[in-house]
């Protein structure tokens, strides 16, 4: 007798799995702070374990007196979180080559987690639950975890371990079809990295006049998923309706442009070596923020007292642009204020410094790493430490974070 669980539940979530340990293993050398220790029998449910190197050890041990008390001059850290509605964008095209890409985000919303308080980044474990797993889409779930350890090497990320289960009565998405074609998950990480006393970005020395660096981003961000979905529901009414329309796949594949990271660009700037040891900085950077769901108005915190001055943000993507322009006077009218509360605005990510010369330097390291950033604004002296913005969105606006619409 024929076990349909077995055939079409554990035999592909286990298939997958072993697929993705193989991924892992090979990620076990990429990272000269960090020694993993694997099961030696090869099973891939084997125990693997970590361990950092001596001197990493050794700071963390180490104690230094600070205002707040002795902390370890190196500690580590954790962020965790997920591409949020990403991978059903890949679902809807249904492409290796987006499915490829479809890594960098679930990895760029935790290593700038960990980026923008100066630290390292060093390991991921991840986890996924997946619809199904068949023979006309396992070619997808091959090119997205050969894509995630590939961006796991460039990086020096090591990939611990993961998790994957066929949840078929679990896991939905807008674009569902019922066509075993389809690649339908839900997919998180969480990211270990270190950090160092010397290193560590409070942001809580920004002080008036000093100068803001956007970074821009190319695409959506992982911002504002939902309201894009909502949109284009309302738009085409239904899936068939989508599926049927040029302008709207072309639309989605702008929705599915891969996160831009800039990791190896602020490391480089805040003098971490890969293994964990650190140099001098290039430039000091005084906050750092990672533009995500919140927007500028939400991920922007100054100091009490200090306020900033955006009069130079860079054209929001496309996509932003062209929904806003779609939702314009229907019931999900997006205005330039609420586009800068739950969209990036342009930029995903902004460093304040404290002089033109370091924000030069810092423009001209993203530019080696093919990273567009430009200088779009300064802090300014402000009781309630408002954020001004002159929007580069529809309305064309000067914008104030304190004062909706």
């Amino acid at each position: 007798m024929t076990d349909v669980y077995y055939d079409k539940t554990i035999q592909p979530g286990d298939f997958i799995s072993k697929f993705a340990h193989k991924i892992n293993q090979a990620t076990y050398q990429n990272s000269p702070a960090v020694e993993v220790f694997s099961d030696p029998s090869g099973n891939f449910r084997g125990d693997v374990g970590y361990v950092f190197e001596k001197h990493i050890l050794e700071l963390m041990m180490e104690r230094r007196k600070t205002p707040n008390g002795p902390r370890p001059i190196m500690w580590e850290s954790q962020e965790t979180d997920g591409g949020g509605h990403k991978p059903e964008y890949s679902a809807f095209l249904g492409l290796p080559e987006f499915f490829g890409n479809l890594p960098q985000d679930i990895i760029v919303m935790n290593d700038h987690d960990i980026l923008r308080r100066g630290g390292l980044p060093l390991i991921f474990t991840n986890f996924m639950d997946i619809k199904q797993i068949t023979s006309e889409n396992v070619h997808l779930a091959q090119a997205m975890l050969e894509g995630f350890g590939r961006i796991m090497k460039e990086n020096n990320y090591v990939s611990l371990t993961g998790e994957s289960a066929i949840m078929r009565y679990g896991v939905t998405a807008f674009c569902e079809t019922n066509n075993p074609r389809q690649l339908i998950l839900n997919w998180a990480a969480n990211c270990t990295g270190v950090y160092h006393l010397d290193k560590y970005i409070s942001g809580t020395e920004v002080k008036s006049k000093m100068w803001i660096v956007g970074f821009w981003e190319p695409g959506m961000r992982c911002n504002g998923s939902t309201w894009f979905i909502n949109l284009l529901l309302m738009i085409y009414g239904s899936i068939e309706k989508l599926l049927a329309s040029n302008k709207a796949m072309e639309f989605i594949k702008k929705l599915a442009v891969k996160s831009e990271s800039y990791v190896k660009t602020i490391l480089r700037l805040h003098g971490w070596n890969y293994d964990g040891t650190i140099r001098d900085c290039m430039v000091k950077i005084m906050a750092l923020y990672h533009i995500t769901g919140g927007g500028i108005w939400g991920k922007i915190n100054l100091p009490p007292g200090v306020g900033a001055y955006f009069y130079n943000m860079p054209n929001p993507a496309d996509v932003l642009l062209e929904a806003q322009e779609m939702a314009w006077g229907t019931e999900l009218h997006m205005s330039d204020w609420k586009a800068h509360r739950s969209l990036h605005g342009g930029i995903g990510m902004a460093a304040v410094l404290e002089s033109q010369e370091a924000a030069e330097i810092v423009i001209a390291e993203a530019k080696k790493d093919g990273v567009q950033a430009q200088i779009i604004g300064e802090t300014t002296i402000d009781d309630e430490s408002v954020i001004k913005v002159e929007s580069k969105f529809k309305e064309g606006k000067i914008l104030f974070s304190n004062k909706p619409e």
